[in-house]
């Protein structure tokens, strides 16, 4: 299986081919969820196979330097069953899955900049996250020490 892990293990599931759209203040992402559920014995998974579409959302929300998935909620589900797992344990998993490290991307930046000045990023706040006109802002502060 492929795509973007939820469960790793014996007992596995991906979302595949997501695409992700802004809407009502929300990030929603619609996606196929593959995956096999039960309990794992060995290398093995003794349960049920699931396949389905599925559209879940989350409101961006900052934590320390990265911006992260909060009030997740299932908008549309293909398969009951896919229902009842999302429910049960994948929905958890999601923050961890869709994040944004902003300190870590602003870092990069600087770093592909071919400046003469080596420039470290200190400290990083987000002030605010907001979804709005289809674009997610982020608006942070940062202390930059060059040398």
């Amino acid at each position: 299986m492929g795509g973007i892990p939820l469960q790793k293990g014996a007992c596995s599931a991906y979302l595949e081919n997501p695409t992700t759209t802004l809407e009502g203040g929300r990030i929603v992402i619609r996606s196929h969820l593959r995956g096999r559920f039960g309990a794992a014995f060995g290398k093995d998974c003794i349960g049920v196979g699931v396949a389905a579409w599925t559209v879940v959302s989350g409101i961006p929300r900052a934590r320390d330097s990265v911006v992260r998935l909060d009030d997740i909620r299932i908008d549309d589900v293909g398969d009951p069953n896919a229902r009842l797992l999302l429910n049960a344990g994948l929905v958890p998993t999601l923050p961890g899955v869709f994040e944004l490290d902003v300190l870590q991307s602003v870092r990069a930046m600087l770093q592909g900049t071919n400046s003469q000045i080596q420039a470290d990023v200190q400290a990083l706040t987000i002030e605010s996250v907001l979804v709005s006109a289809n674009q997610l802002a982020i608006r942070f502060d940062f202390r930059l020490v060059g040398r």
